[in-house]
Order: structure tokens, then C-alpha cells, then sequence
């Protein structure tokens, strides 16, 4: 089946996406997109690869690897729960991914990091990855937010940064010392969002803009 390791990397990657996600990615360039990856999922759920399942009516269904593909790729991670709140924000970061990757694949991609900064604080982007040999930590927020618990989201990024080099990141970035951008998707105004101190910031439709002059990757072969 055309598509089938490809599908299994990327779910083993964003770890939850929902149809038309997939079709975007896959089967753009083909007549219904969405029906093709509905083929394409249902064929590997009968080989119990994947599950799915649908959460609201109306909606595309949500489908993850199953406990059998992650076995079979030696893939120690915990599933996401198909009805839990935050479907919708791992879907978010799911087009994060989908958008980069139109352009150029990213080179590794982390869902939901996390390290302990200290006893009382967990530093918790939404992705760690490096795209175009650029590391990045990503936030992802499409509802609105107060100042102020943006100010307290950069906080933790300023306590982070302030012992960067001594961090072990996993995968390791292509150079060290390194200092990651932030890449934010979000619909709300650089005032009300602000930045932590000496980190740049740079939002997703602008780092897009200046790069769709590269070639992307041809996924649909």
C-alpha cells in the first residue's frame, strides 16, 4: 500500500491526527484528498496498526498508531486519549508539523516537551524540533490568552535559557551552544503576547513566507 511506512512515521510522530489532516499531507494532489486517507487508514487498521475514532459528530475522525505499531517500531510512549479536551490542541500541533512539512520535513519533531527546570517548574513547549537546520520550541495557541499568563509562559523560558548550554536536549540540535527561536502560532497581537528576554520570537506565517521559495518535499510518490 502506497503511503504505509510514511503513515506509520507520521502518527508515530504527532501521535494523534484526524482525517483530512492526513489527506492534506498524503493526498493533496489527488482527487478527495480525505477519501484516500480514509482508504489508506483503514486498511492499516486491519492490520491493527492504527486506530480511530470519532469524537463529535460532524468532525473528521481522530486516528493513532495502536499498541501492535508502536511494539513493532520499539516506540515507548502512552497514547493519546481520544476523548480528552486537549484532541483539539494536539490537532493544532499536528498542522503545525503538516505546515512545515509542505515545505521541507522537519528534522526531528517533539510533541508536548517537557524538562524539569527545577523542583517547581517544568519547562513545557509545545514542540521541540529543528526545521531547515534551525531549532525551534514552538507554542501553539489559537485561543486567546491574558498577558499575563503569557508573561508567566515566558518566565519559564527565561529560567530555561538562563542555563541553556548545560541542558541535555533530546535529539541533540545540529550545533551547540544553541539558542532556539520561539516559533508561535497565534491569532492574538505581539503586545498582548510579549516575549521572554533575549530570545527571538518569530511567528509561523512569517517564517513560511520567506521560505516557499525552497522546493517541498513531494509526499504523494
Amino acid at each position: 500500500m502506497a503511503h504505509r511506512d510514511d503513515l506509520i512515521e507520521f502518527l508515530s510522530i504527532v501521535r494523534i491526527a484526524n482525517t483530512e489532516q492526513i489527506g492534506r499531507l498524503f493526498f493533496a494532489d489527488r482527487g478527495s484528498p480525505d477519501k484516500r486517507a480514509s482508504e489508506a487508514l483503514c486498511a492499516l487498521a486491519k492490520e491493527k496498526l492504527v486506530e480511530g475514532e470519532i469524537i463529535r459528530m460532524g468532525e473528521p475522525k481522530l486516528w493513532r498508531l495502536t499498541k501492535k505499531a508502536k511494539d513493532l517500531k520499539g516506540i515507548e510512549q502512552r497514547g493519546i486519549p481520544f476523548n480528552t479536551i486537549k484532541t483539539v490542541h494536539w490537532q493544532s500541533i499536528t498542522d503545525l508539523y503538516i505546515r512545515l512539512s509542505n515545505i521541507e520535513r522537519p528534522l526531528f519533531f517533539i510533541p508536548e516537551y517537557r524538562e524539569v527546570i527545577d523542583n517547581k517548574r517544568t519547562f513545557s513547549p509545545d514542540a521541540w524540533l529543528v526545521w531547515r537546520k534551525r531549532p525551534f520550541f514552538a507554542e501553539v495557541q489559537l485561543t486567546a490568552m491574558p498577558s499575563t499568563r503569557w508573561k508567566d509562559k515566558w518566565n519559564s523560558y527565561e529560567l530555561f535559557y538562563s542555563n541553556l548550554n548545560k541542558r541535555a536536549f533530546q535529539p541533540k540540535p545540529p550545533a551547540r551552544p544553541v539558542k532556539p527561536q520561539v516559533l508561535v502560532v497565534t491569532r492574538q497581537t505581539d503586545v498582548t503576547i510579549g516575549s521572554p528576554k533575549g530570545v527571538e520570537i518569530v511567528r509561523l506565517d512569517t517564517l513560511l513566507s520567506v521560505n516557499t521559495s525552497h522546493s517541498a518535499r513531494d509526499y504523494s510518490k
